[in-house]
């Protein structure tokens, strides 16, 4: 009954995995370890997420993804981008916010001359 066709994930005749397949595997999978039931596609956005929010540059990411472009990537992770944004604007924050600091006074202030 086998049928040879180089598949790295075959079916047990050796057929492509029928979608219907993959999904009720899955979804046995995410049962038995409790875990709520997701689209098998979720991963892909899981994944990108996660690059995204871990510092992969979205040029490396949109790669990985196939996208033809960082911007396809940044368009449909925009929620990722938008927390890089945050996260940058904290940097930065943290960088140029001055420490308080106690600066002696180098010269005194000499008293106004009308003052005198």
């Amino acid at each position: 009954m086998w049928q040879e066709n180089d598949l790295l994930f075959p079916s047990t005749t050796g057929t492509p995995f029928a979608k219907t397949d993959l999904q009720r595997d899955f979804w046995s999978l995410l049962k038995a370890a409790g875990v709520k039931r997701i689209r098998f596609h979720d991963l892909r956005h899981t994944a990108a997420s996660l690059m995204l929010n871990h510092g992969v540059p979205p040029l490396v990411v949109s790669k990985v993804l196939g996208h033809s472009n960082a911007s396809i990537t940044l368009t449909i992770y925009a929620h990722s981008a938008l927390d890089m944004q945050a996260q940058a604007a904290g940097v930065m924050d943290e960088i140029v916010t001055p420490i308080a600091v106690n600066i002696p006074q180098l010269h005194p202030i000499a008293p106004d001359v009308g003052d005198q």
